[in-house]
């Protein structure tokens, strides 16, 4: 293919990496650029999804069997499709003109189905997304590179590559509405734990509007931190048969709000059952911990990513169960919260190409599906 081949040859490549979140969230954007030994951000977006759009996506994520109209389908694919479009000139709005051009595109459309393939067939599952990339293949005439969340390990090797510059075991977590755990050795830097740890936010959001909360989710985690969690309640709900992580049957946001209908949790007050589920939300993780070959090597720092980095209360409840490491935001390594799997995929397609490079290749892993006409 001639756009791989004058990908692997160029000297910098700059990637321009768009990524729809689900609930409660919108489009992060990251463009990057790759030179032979370093990489940095040269901007960064984020552009929420509108209240409409946000409607629907619950709608579809939460209730995966309700009905949607084509129509309906439809529009919230062309709004989608949209907001790549506006994030993609907001990261481009003040590049200068000799960084401009992106070499490439990395667009993730909304996930709303996920399923393995049948028979222990081999390869990235099955998924159904909604975002057409089409607009933005004509608008900049570069190769795109989609569907690459549909692998789990097509971030790993752009993990790899942060890990080299930090010492010792690392443990990752993206705590996004599904909490994702990445262990990763000490010694050999590799990938050895990729999981869904837990529910994330999820439970946290929809317990926050219960309480009130206008955002959708709970800022900071001060409803959380007015409230008493219940210990007892929090151990039984974590010892739930979805926490088991052992089926084939992947941890879904609807699979986590069955939870909601546990008798005890309807009689706490507001407060108390947003603390507990944000309680929840931490013992689920460090209990997946525990069973990850980085447990007998507990790492000296927890990294922690996504849009519950930013809720204290849950940081909170994170640092007491892994004390005595530090648990930090990803931020203070000058890489946004947001945009830290957007970075992983970047990187992982960056080293990939260097690799083609070096044994004088044009033939890549499959990371996804490449659009490269109009």
């Amino acid at each position: 293919m001639d756009f791989l081949s004058s990908l692997k040859k160029a000297k910098s490549r700059r990637i321009l990496i768009l990524s729809a979140g689900s609930l409660q969230s919108g489009i992060a954007g990251l463009y990057l650029e790759c030179k032979a030994e370093s990489w940095s951000i040269l901007s960064q977006a984020f552009l929420p999804y509108p209240q409409t759009t946000q409607a629907l996506i619950t709608q579809l994520l939460e209730s995966p069997d309700t009905p949607l109209g084509l129509a309906l389908i439809t529009h919230l694919d062309a709004k989608i499709s949209g907001l790549f479009l506006e994030c993609a000139a907001a990261l481009l709005k003040s590049i200068p003109k000799t960084q401009l051009q992106p070499h490439c595109i990395i667009a993730n459309s909304l996930i709303i189905f996920s399923q393995e393939k049948p028979g222990g067939l081999s390869g990235a599952p099955h998924t159904f997304e909604i975002g057409s990339t089409l607009p933005l293949s004509r608008l900049y005439n570069v190769p795109i590179l989609t569907n690459m969340l549909a692998d789990r390990r097509a971030a790993h090797e752009g993990l790899e590559v942060l890990a080299k510059a930090q010492e010792g075991p690392i443990l990752a977590i993206n705590l996004g509405l599904i909490s994702r755990m990445f262990a990763i050795d000490g010694t050999t830097k590799k990938v050895i734990a990729d999981i869904d740890c837990g529910p994330g936010t999820c439970l946290i959001n929809h317990s926050a509007i219960e309480c009130g909360a206008t955002e959708g989710f709970d800022r900071d985690g001060k409803i959380a931190a007015t409230g008493t969690v219940d210990t007892r309640l929090c151990e039984t709900l974590s010892a739930d048969p979805i926490f088991s992580f052992t089926d084939s049957i992947p941890l879904s946001i609807w699979r986590c709000m069955s939870l909601l209908e546990h008798e005890a949790l309807k009689d706490l007050l507001p407060a108390d059952k947003l603390a507990t589920l944000t309680a929840l939300s931490s013992l689920s993780i460090y209990k997946s911990f525990k069973r990850t070959p980085l447990a007998s090597s507990s790492p000296s720092i927890v990294w922690i990513s996504g849009g519950g980095a930013n809720n204290l209360t849950l940081v909170e409840f994170l640092s007491a169960y892994f004390h005595p490491a530090q648990v930090k935001n990803v931020s203070t390594l000058g890489i946004p919260s947001e945009s830290f799997i957007p970075l992983c995929l970047g990187l992982s397609l960056n080293e990939s190409l260097n690799k083609a490079k070096a044994a004088l290749t044009d033939e890549l892993p499959h990371l996804g599906f490449w659009i490269t006409g109009h």
